[in-house]
């Protein structure tokens, strides 16, 4: 239970980590939104998850705690690219760099 306590925690923090980027916001045609909860969020969720993976002991904990953050840094990317690649108009916001190569 604490494994999926700290996953569902790690992917939230990473998905915030994500909404702060203007673009992925621009891409998915989201507002503007407030920076002060997504930071703190971002902050506080990963050390919530560290103090849980702790309970199982310390190397285990921090053991636990990374490889956590790395599924859920997987899922976030998966999932907010799924949901950015159904925004309509998604071909007008591209990089204008790549469209010079």
């Amino acid at each position: 239970m604490i494994v999926i306590a700290a996953l569902a925690l790690w992917f939230v923090a990473l998905s915030f980590h994500a909404l702060l980027q203007a673009k992925l916001c621009r891409i998915m045609a989201l507002p503007v939104l407030p920076h002060l909860p997504l930071h703190l969020g971002r902050l506080v969720l990963p050390l919530v998850a560290l103090w849980l993976c702790l309970r199982l002991g310390t190397v285990p904990g921090v053991l636990t705690w990374f490889g956590t953050a790395s599924v859920a840094g997987i899922i976030a990317s998966l999932a907010l690219t799924a949901i950015s690649l159904r925004q309509p108009g998604r071909r007008n916001l591209g990089d204008r760099t790549a469209d010079a190569l």
